[in-house]
Order: structure tokens, then C-alpha cells, then sequence
């Protein structure tokens, strides 16, 4: 599976996407930079503690997105 990075997400807005996603069939993984540069110890600039990356299946990349473009419209407007 090739994946590609679709966004950014906030911690509070990611179990509802993870949601979203496993309910629409859509492989995704989730890496978290913050997490990731202490482990090594170090943190990278610009990390910020408080949103994950969120990759998904190229294939699947279109409606991944537009997914999200949905939940954000529905909540953020």
C-alpha cells in the first residue's frame, strides 16, 4: 500500500476522523512527529504536541479528502 500524507489533524478532531475513515473503508496510519523526535531525543522545530499526521491509501486519497472537507465544512463553519 502507498500511502500519502493528507493533513494535520488536531487530537481532539482525530478519533472522530479515525471514525470516519475506518467506516468508509479507508486505509489510513497516523504518525505523530512530537512523539517520534522524543523518542530519538530530540524535538524537531516547528512540532507541535497537539496534531498527528494523518496518511492515507493513494488510492483512496480523493475521497479521503473530500471526506474531510465534509466533516470540516459540517463542524467548522
Amino acid at each position: 500500500m502507498r500511502s500519502v500524507f493528507l493533513a494535520n489533524v488536531n487530537n481532539v478532531d482525530m478519533p472522530i476522523i479515525e471514525n470516519i475513515l475506518v467506516k468508509n473503508k479507508i486505509n489510513f496510519f497516523i504518525k505523530d512527529l512530537h512523539e517520534s523526535s522524543l523518542n530519538a531525543g530530540w524535538i524537531s522545530p516547528g512540532v507541535s504536541f497537539n496534531e498527528r499526521m494523518l496518511f492515507v491509501n493513494a488510492t483512496q486519497f480523493k475521497k479521503a479528502k473530500n471526506l474531510l472537507m465534509d466533516y470540516i465544512s459540517d463542524n467548522y463553519d
